[in-house]
C-alpha cells in the first residue's frame, strides 16, 4: 500500500522476483476496504497474505491509521504488517 507509484511499483518488482503474488493498491482508505471486503466474503486475511507492507505517509489514510483499524477489528488481527517510508 503506497500512495507513490514508484514505490509501489519497486516493491512489487522486488517480490515478485522472488515469486510472491502482489496486490498493490494506492492508499490506505482502499487497502482498509479491500481487507474488509475480503472478511465480509468470509475470507481470513492472515490466510489471503503473507503481509502487508504500508508506506506510512499517504493522503488519504496514513499507515498508522491503516494499522489501528486493522488492529482493532478481530476478524483482521492476525494479518502481519510492516510499515516503511522514505523518510
Amino acid at each position: 500500500v503506497d500512495d507513490s507509484t514508484v514505490a509501489r511499483k519497486q516493491v512489487s518488482r522486488c517480490l515478485q522476483t522472488v515469486g510472491v503474488e502482489v496486490v498493490a493498491l494506492n492508499d490506505g482508505r482502499h487497502a482498509l476496504n479491500y481487507l474488509r471486503q475480503l472478511v465480509d466474503e468470509g475470507k481470513k486475511p492472515e490466510e489471503e497474505f503473507l503481509m502487508m507492507i504500508s508506506d506510512i505517509e499517504m493522503p488519504e489514510m496514513d499507515g498508522y491509521t491503516l494499522t489501528a483499524e486493522i488492529r482493532s477489528d478481530p476478524r483482521m488481527q492476525k494479518l502481519h504488517i510492516c510499515l516503511h517510508t522514505s523518510l
